[in-house]
């Protein structure tokens, strides 16, 4: 047995979501309005702490193009969902404007 280690110690987390284990773990943060996916990052947690808030430690699987994605309403995991942003929207084709009894004059 040596005395170093090149190994990097990994958080475990418990039911209660609390680690039960110090280490790191890579946290996968949402905005907190909107639920959409904003980055991952590397977080140290001490025995008994839990993840920052707004953030999870499963990781999602990344959309394809034209998706965006969201922490499910309950926080139970990940979805894809249509981004429409940047796209125009729709608008129903418009009728000649009808003339008011009032500017006939």
């Amino acid at each position: 047995m040596s005395n170093y280690s090149t190994n990097i110690e990994t958080a475990e987390l418990g039911e209660n979501g609390l680690s039960k284990k110090a280490g790191w773990i890579t946290v996968y943060h949402v905005n907190s309005n909107t639920g959409e996916y904003q980055s991952a990052s590397m977080e140290y947690l001490m025995l008994g702490v839990g993840l920052p808030a707004y953030s999870y430690p499963d990781e999602p699987e990344l959309p394809p193009v034209g998706q965006a994605l969201l922490r499910t309403p309950d926080g139970s995991g990940w979805e894809h969902v249509p981004d429409y942003r940047g796209k125009r929207p729709i608008t129903p084709r418009r009728e000649k404007p009808r003339l008011s009894p009032q500017s006939v004059n």
